[in-house]
């Protein structure tokens, strides 16, 4: 035995280890002098070998091609770069190398799989069958068919330049990176899907798919050289993956996206029946090709490359643009009066082809495009049966057939006997020059050129025309400019291209391509508003066993245009009636098609500049108005999108209002909103501040613990409303947080049944006043009966979160804040889309739900009911016209979300639900209307308008309620507030200059500082998609990796911590490091550190418990309050310290 494991292993070792050396030896030499490349010149390791390629892309970061420039002046324009690949620097063998049709050309398996897309299009490696593959896409990407997307573009753009007004009313950076990003990628979305995540109008425009796409780009390295990472990574537990790379997880959630998207298609669940335009993969699902050539795989595999290759590259040329028009005034002085012959105005119609003519744009355009390189890696082609002749100069070479060879965008774009100064933009080398065209090959050439080529210049040409048309610089402007943009903290330093990863990216330490938009900023002078009483009574009443209350009396100010319509020819119009009879008489005029179409409440946009909308907005699924309002006969709308203009806003207002009263029976429209007035994350319930005054999230209202404030900030929100002909607030939300993981806590009051009935009282007061009157915005409180104990968390938007469960018997608790409500007098209930299990109650979506809504809630209250065809939770099996019976006989008055009066009306005229039983419904709903004083005065003061919403005072109290709502948890030493602001300080989360301003140097080490001043949001897992990933859901804690990151900072300095809660978060391991720390609901940078230095006091008490683990709330009842054992701090914890005095 022991001569067999001492003598025979080690001498099969040796045999292995010398077998193997032979090996790598005969390789060596073989590819050195006997390989079919061999004469070709190079470093002779990398000749040898790929690890020379290893060492510089993946070990120095994305450096092989800067080194392949230093071997091009080493060797000459030909050389061998790795064991069978050759590369070529002269551009004027691009051409040859990169085809046209009659030349076969295939790609190389080597360099296509690091993207994991075989399948693709793009992936695809023979000639032949990327040819057929090809075939089916072409049409989709002809310039004619290109141009007939102009409609898209320009929507998007529209929306692009209103976020820019959002920004530039806010003085806070716009991160080009993403904003243009979200510009590409809603219109690659939209043409691949007929629909698109809508990121241009997010908040923070979506980063994800942006930060997906260069994880996965900058992987890709690796993966050339190791194929089998990519599978193994995608094998992974996504938790381990989180840990591992966040960012690949995103990108692995981007593919899940996609594919999710592409099998919904092939079952027709989503189409492009409702689309104006072809849509890419529908074309492709009902074309004749081979079926394995539809099949989801190879599909989902092409709509990854036509979603990620149509964002990120166009997107980066964008910015290179701004960039430079910035930095160039006497550039962006030609751009701008050149556009100025053809655009009129900032926001004049143009085509697309007009564009194209001009020949100072044409240049820019050009300019971007050379400068940001397209892809900035070598892309291979391969000539299977054609020996490639090159002449360098000095002598002739001959590339054997099947030899891959590679070019370089990134080092023909700058050889210098090409374009002399080639680091410069100069838009002038192109005017006059139509040969340099064959030298610009971003997009590469021949069969295999970029498919995408026309749509991306297109989005060039309307985003560069639109943009600074409207905008100028700070030396340049002209008279009729909206503002002007100036780059903030962004300098070549962030431009230049320095590592690549297949795309260019910008260096790991940049914060991106920023800029500021900036203008006059005109303050309006104070108009005086009389007040007067409201007198209108409207008191309904419930059955829940409380009668509607009423309290003081509160004055406030009223509207003050009149209408011209004469309110005295029918007894409906004659306002000295009692509001009854004219309910009755205005009922007894409308067929029952006028009927249907009360009871429908969807979404509606402005148009541009507070125009109507005339055309549908396809990317939101909205008619146009003439559809709303004179077919479908609707008169209840939802304002989304931002408000960033008041004038226009108010103007829209009327412009509707106009339009309403030219329909038969001129019933004035009903505008309603989400709320305007808070911070918020998520755009599918709230939108975010534009112009009017910004306040905590109403948790942080919670946490101050005054029912007189919330009066006052609904007061506040009232007056904004009413300038703006806002008459319907789809709010409060006062579900209760007794399930800690559910996304929506952040715009409840918190976790306590009372003290969410005190304040919801104040609140529907502040809105309505003591009565529903003219002066009023009627409330919609919701989500009755409560949707705080969600099952795990989840939320009943998605399939997975449709149960709501009661573990503990609980539910009368959570209905105890809307009997409240019902006492305060709401005027508009909403119920939740959850459906309860193990209830009492049927198991149905509670909108559906008989014994919900008639059993509990009504006899009077109006009711908002759900969606029919989507979250019909316990009535999937329904058709839509029998959910729609069921909402209706369940007792709801209204279908929020939707545009389908056909449906009610087959129902009466099928006999199937009686019109009676319509018109109790519209009862309800005009009775509403003529209280709130909109027959006699549907309009609003333009004037008025401008000087309320959003001004000065308003602002400061939002301000001062920011500052208010911090919640101190720990304070280790009196650390705050602190005394000094000479200090050294590492931040996170926080504007640079903000903190600059006060005195503190930044350092990016924090070994190197004093203190560290980080501000977080709450931990949650993300999800992928575009509305789904806007939930901040899953677990409470940190990721590991998150742990230990936070941990090494907390060990090195003394680190204050500021948590912004949109729910709970388990943290125990920063509560025991930190210095400090504290909790926030919404607040700005200014907020904080006038906190931290004393300037203001925290006065905030939690609003619910903060647990000590995911175990913890796991173990827990989900309707049950304070249920998780042993939390970090209790409801109500809160420290403080006085307000720093000044000497």
């Amino acid at each position: 035995m022991d001569s067999l494991f001492s003598g025979s292993v080690p001498s099969a070792l040796v045999a292995i280890l010398t077998a193997w050396l032979v090996y790598v030896v005969t390789q060596a030499v073989y590819r050195v002098y006997f390989s079919p490349i061999a004469k070709f010149p190079g470093p002779k390791l990398a000749a040898v070998t790929f690890w020379y390629e290893f060492y510089y892309d993946v070990v120095q970061g994305g450096q092989y091609t800067f080194e392949i420039g230093r071997m091009h002046e080493k060797y000459g324009p030909i050389i061998r770069i790795n064991p069978y690949e050759l590369h070529v620097s002269s551009p004027d063998f691009y051409e040859k190398l990169y085809a046209g049709p009659g030349k076969r050309r295939h790609r190389w398996d080597w360099f296509t799989a690091q993207f994991g897309l075989p399948e693709s299009m793009f992936g695809t490696n023979d000639h032949d069958s990327h040819r057929i593959r090809r075939a089916a896409v072409n049409p989709f990407f002809s310039k004619g068919a290109v141009r007939k997307l102009q409609p898209i573009i320009d929507e998007r753009i529209d929306a692009l330049l209103n976020r820019f007004q959002e920004f530039q009313s806010s003085n806070q950076p716009i991160i080009l990176n993403y904003a243009f990003s979200a510009y590409t990628n809603d219109i690659a979305q939209e043409y691949a899907f007929a629909r698109s995540d809508h990121r241009v109008d997010q908040h923070d425009f979506e980063p994800t798919f942006h930060n997906a796409s260069i994880a996965g780009s900058s992987n890709g390295a690796l993966v050339k050289q190791y194929p089998w990472v990519l599978p193994l990574m995608q094998s992974l537990p996504e938790s381990f993956m989180a840990w591992l790379n966040p960012d690949m997880t995103s990108y692995f959630g981007l593919q899940n996206m996609i594919k999710k998207q592409i099998k919904e298609m092939k079952a027709g669940i989503t189409d492009d029946q409702n689309a104006d335009h072809r849509t890419i993969f529908y074309e492709i699902i009902n074309s004749d090709l081979p079926p394995k050539e539809k099949s989801d795989a190879r599909l989902a595999q092409d709509g990854q490359t036509v979603v990620i290759a149509g964002t990120i590259t166009t997107a980066w040329g964008l910015c290179i643009a701004v960039f430079y028009l910035l930095s160039q005034p006497e550039t962006l002085k030609k751009l701008k009066e050149e556009l100025r012959t053809v655009l009129k105005g900032p926001s004049s119609p143009i085509t697309l082809a007009t564009l194209e003519q001009l020949p100072y744009l044409t240049g820019c355009v050009q300019e971007c495009i050379r400068l940001s390189y397209g892809v900035c890696t070598r892309l291979q082609r391969i000539a299977p049966d054609e020996t490639l002749a090159f002449n360098d100069g000095n002598k002739d070479w001959y590339i054997p057939p099947g030899t891959p060879v590679g070019m370089t965008s990134v080092l023909i774009h700058h050889d210098e006997s090409v374009f002399p100064n080639s680091r410069k933009f100069l838009p002038e080398r192109w005017i006059g020059q139509p040969q340099l065209s064959k030298y610009l090959v971003s997009f590469s050439k021949g069969t295999r050129q970029c498919i995408g080529i026309n749509l991306a210049y297109a989005e060039l040409y309307m985003a560069l025309a639109r943009i600074f048309r409207a905008y100028g610089s700070e030396d340049v402007r002209f008279e009729d400019d909206v503002g002007y943009l100036e780059l903030h903290e962004t300098t070549m330093y962030d431009v230049e291209l320095t590592k690549d990863v297949f795309i260019p990216v910008a260096r790991d330490d940049s914060k991106g391509i920023r800029i500021l938009g900036l203008g006059l900023v005109i303050e309006a002078s104070p108009t005086t508003v009389e007040n007067h009483e409201i007198k209108a009574p409207c008191r309904l009443k419930g059955d829940l066993g409380v009668e509607r209350g009423r309290a003081g009396d509160r004055t406030m100010p009223a509207q003050t245009m009149a209408s011209d319509q004469d309110f005295t020819s029918l007894p409906y119009k004659n306002a000295k009636l009692p509001i009854d009879e004219r309910v009755e008489d205005l009922l007894s005029r409308m067929t029952i098609a006028e009927k249907a179409g009360q009871m429908f409440h969807n979404m509606i946009m402005m148009g541009p500049g507070g125009s109507l909308l005339t055309e549908p907005n396809e990317a939101f699924g909205i008619p146009a108005i003439e559809e709303l309002l004179g077919e479908k006969l609707m008169s209840h709308f939802n304002l989304v999108g931002l408000v960033t203009d008041a004038r226009e806003t108010a103007e829209w207002q009327n412009r509707m209002q106009e339009k309403a009263q030219a329909t038969r029976l001129g019933i004035p429209v009903t505008i309603s909103t989400d709320p305007r007035n808070h911070f918020t994350d998520n755009i599918g319930t709230g939108f975010q501040v534009g112009v009017l005054s910004q306040w905590p999230e109403t948790l942080g209202l919670a946490a101050i613990r005054s029912s007189e404030l919330v009066e006052r900030f609904a007061n506040v929100a009232r007056q904004e409303y009413l300038g703006l002909g806002i008459r319907l607030a789809l709010h409060p939300q006062i579900d209760l947080a007794t399930e800690p993981r559910w996304a929506r806590i952040g715009k409840t009051f918190g976790e306590d049944a009372d003290l969410s009935s005190e304040l919801v009282t104040a609140y529907i007061r502040g809105f309505q006043g003591p009565e529903l009157g003219p002066n009023s915005v009627s409330t919609m409180t919701k989500h009755f009966p409560g949707g705080g104990p969600e099952k795990d968390g989840e939320d009943s938007h998605f399939t997975y979160g449709k149960e709501q469960v009661y573990p503990g018997k609980n539910m009368e608790y959570h209905i105890r804040p809307f009997r409240a409500a019902i006492a305060a007098g709401a005027a508009q209930m909403m119920p939740y889309y959850s459906m309860p299990v193990g209830t009492e109650f049927e198991e149905v979506g509670f909108g559906f739900n008989e014994g919900i809504i008639t059993g509990l809630l009504r006899e009077d209250a109006t009711i908002l009911g759900q969606n029919m065809p989507a979250r019909a939770w316990g009535v999937e099996h329904l058709s839509e016209l029998e959910r729609v019976k069921k909402i209706i006989d369940a007792g709801c008055d209204q279908f929020g979300g939707e545009s389908r009066p056909e449906l009610v009306i087959k129902l009466v005229e099928d006999g199937l639900v009686s019109e009676s039983r319509i018109d109790a419904s519209v009862r309800l709903l005009l009775r509403e209307k003529f209280t709130l004083g909109l027959f006699e005065n549907p309009f609003v003061d333009v004037e008025a308008a401008v000087s309320i919403v959003g001004k000065a005072s308003f602002r400061e109290e939002g301000d001062s309620a920011q500052r208010r709502a911090f919640t101190l948890l720990t304070n280790k030493n009196n650390i705050l507030p602190l005394k000094d602001s000479s200090l050294k300080a590492y931040i996170e989360g926080i504007d640079p200059t903000i903190v600059t301003s006060w005195g503190l140097e930044i350092t990016s080490d924090p070994y190197d500082a004093d203190i560290t001043l980080i501000r977080l949001k709450a931990p949650y897992e993300p999800r992928s998609g575009g509305f789904e990933a806007k939930f901040n859901t899953g677990s409470l804690e940190y990721s590991h990796k998150e742990k230990a990151r936070q941990a090494a900072i907390f060990k090195v300095v003394p680190t204050i911590v500021d948590i912004y809660l949109d729910r709970a978060a388990a943290i125990p391991e920063i509560v025991a490091s930190a210095a400090a720390l504290m909790a926030s609901y919404g607040s700005s940078g200014n907020a904080f550190l006038d906190i931290v230095f004393g300037k203001a006091s925290p006065e905030g008490k939690l609003p619910f418990d903060l647990p000590s683990s995911m175990k913890a709330v796991e173990e827990s009842r989900s309707d049950m309050p304070y249920d998780t054992e042993n939390p970090v701090f209790r409801f109500g914890h809160g420290l403080s310290y006085p307000v720093k005095s000044v000497d």
